[in-house]
């Protein structure tokens, strides 16, 4: 049951934090730019870049096709070269071409490139040490890839490197020591989701520039060291999904910088009373750990935070009024709050309805008691809520999906009224498992009630079940063949679009390819014109010679 609710709390903080976090950064774009003139070839580049071709095994869109004599290799997709120093490789950019291979160790010969960018494909094996030799190297990327063995100690020579994306690969062993050498330049750590294991280097508390530090879905254990505050930069830190333990550095609350601690499921203990100290935070998550203590009751001078999560803990509350959903009332950013699965105690506040711009909610699972109060129904956004008993005017809440309602101490009754609009389970009527999806103003939405005081009749329970059952079936069959026939359209149009604008990039190809066959036309008329000028001018000097040594016999 727990692992049940908590799974929406755990899969928004995942979107909402790796993916505007991490991911935003690798964006550089593909498309490289025309060059209208030629520039030198520079064998020991091409020759790099041929030896990475040669590790692709597999290539389903076909960028390496452009990478042939046809074309200078500054034209080659996905390569960009500098202005400054002629026919050098500056950027090699092939993110996201389902690339299927190796990473050559010949890439450490591109010695003037700054950014390399191979996510989002299947690149397999070791990240080549070659890449420490890429002393001008500031951005590198090789997340989302199958990438195994150790992260290269000699990346700690790549004395300018700024960004680091390694994410969501099979990298083994610790963060080397060595890349401390990087505490000058460093600003962005993306090493989250692989298996890499030991404790939090200690020198990231030098990194003076250091913006993002996510480590978050490793094994790496220990505690976290009070030095990682000062940063004075830190925005973001990322360590959930670890096996830290010990207690949350008091010190992270009071940060001129962070906005966003995600610490969930781990093993830490204890949270700290100067939560209220964080006026920057947007997003605290500390959910699935062994924190006791209490929340404190007088948050509301969290101006910005829109994510608050702390179930599956050992919490309790300051008084059995529930201050802590009062204070919240002056973050009025605040979209998800999560406060289940603890040891909360007392009535849910009639203040409650002042977070209106709530989209998840969860309080179930503790020991709260008495009835929900009315106001609830000011939180029209609520896409999630997970309390106790019903309200018969829950219907207001028009955005709602998932309503689970379990395990604390709540009552009244299930009217027919209320069961009009939802399905419900629960073992309290039935050994039996209900479990429905039906419409509710036009938004679907599941129910979940169990371990609480609720009563109603089975029959109408029953009844209500089979009407709407059949109403839902009959409406969701017309919306598919609906929505179905939309989509079709729309697939067609773009269809459409899409062979229009690659007729007009042929004709603009095949233009650059008319104009380019002039260019070296041209080319070979000047060259011409060259030679015969080069001849015109012997030839004048050769008679200029003639002349002289006529005019000097004539003379003796």
């Amino acid at each position: 049951m727990m692992a049940a609710l908590n799974f929406p709390f755990l899969a928004i903080v995942s979107l909402f934090l790796v993916i505007p976090i991490c991911l935003n950064h690798l964006a550089l774009g593909f498309q490289t730019p025309l060059a209208t003139a030629l520039p030198p070839q520079n064998e020991t580049d091409k020759l790099a870049l041929l030896a990475f071709k040669d590790k692709i095994l597999e290539d389903p869109f076909g960028v390496m096709s452009s990478w042939n004599e046809s074309l200078h290799f500054c034209n080659w997709r996905g390569v960009s070269c500098s202005h400054r120093h002629k026919g050098r490789v500056t950027n090699l950019n092939l993110t996201g071409q389902k690339l299927v291979g190796l990473i050559s160790p010949h890439i450490g010969n591109l010695s003037f490139i700054r950014q390399i960018n191979l996510g989002h494909n299947y690149f397999k094996g070791e990240i080549p040490q070659e890449i420490g030799q890429l002393f001008r190297l500031r951005f590198l990327s090789l997340s989302f890839n199958v990438l195994q063995g150790k992260i290269p100690s000699n990346l700690a020579f790549c004395s300018r490197l700024q960004d680091v994306y390694f994410s969501e690969n099979s990298l083994i062993g610790e963060i080397p020591t060595e890349l401390r050498n990087l505490s000058k330049s460093v600003r962005r750590i993306c090493f989250f989701g692989n298996h890499l294991i030991g404790s939090i280097p200690q020198w990231l508390g030098n990194a003076s520039s250091l913006e993002i530090l996510a480590l978050k879905s490793n094994n790496i254990h220990g505690s976290i060291p009070v030095e990682l505050v000062r940063p004075p930069k830190l925005d973001i830190l990322l360590l959930s999904t670890n096996n830290l333990s010990g207690r949350v550095p008091v010190s992270f609350f009071n940060s001129s910088s962070l906005t966003v601690l995600s610490l969930a499921v781990n093993q830490l203990q204890e949270l700290p009373t100067s939560l209220q100290n964080a006026s920057l935070l947007r997003t605290f998550a500390v959910t699935a750990n062994n924190l006791g203590g209490v929340i404190p009751s007088n948050l509301g001078g969290l101006r910005n935070l829109t994510s608050f999560g702390v179930s599956g803990n050992w919490l309790e509350s300051k008084d059995e009024g529930l201050g802590i959903l009062t204070s919240l009332a002056n973050c009025t950013n605040l979209r998800i709050l999560d406060l289940g699965f603890n040891r909360l105690k007392g009535k849910i506040p009639e203040g409650i309805g002042n977070l209106i711009g709530l989209t998840y909610l969860q309080l179930d699972t503790n020991y709260l008691r008495g009835e929900i109060p009315s106001s609830i129904v000011k939180l029209e956004k609520l896409s999630i809520l997970a309390l106790g008993t019903i309200p018969i005017t829950l219907g207001n809440c028009s955005q709602l999906l998932d309503l689970y309602l379990g395990k604390n101490y709540l009552i009244g009754d299930l009217t027919k009224t209320a069961l009009e609009l939802i399905f419900i389970h629960n073992p309290f009527f039935e050994r039996e498992f209900f479990y429905r999806t039906i419409a509710l103003r036009g938004a679907a939405f599941q129910v979940a009630a169990g371990h609480n005081n609720l009563a109603t009749e089975r029959k109408t329970l029953r009844e209500i079940v089979k009407t709407k059952s059949k109403e839902r079936d009959t409406n969701f069959s017309s919306l598919l063949e609906k929505l179905m026939k939309e989509l079709w359209e729309e697939l067609t149009k773009e269809h459409l679009k899409l062979g229009a604008k690659i007729k007009r990039m042929e004709e603009d190809v095949k233009a650059v390819e008319e104009d380019r066959s002039v260019l070296r036309k041209q080319s070979r008329e000047i060259s011409q014109t060259k030679d015969e000028a080069k001849k015109c001018i012997l030839n004048f000097q050769k008679q200029q010679n003639d002349m002289i040594t006529e005019k000097i016999m004539l003379s003796s």
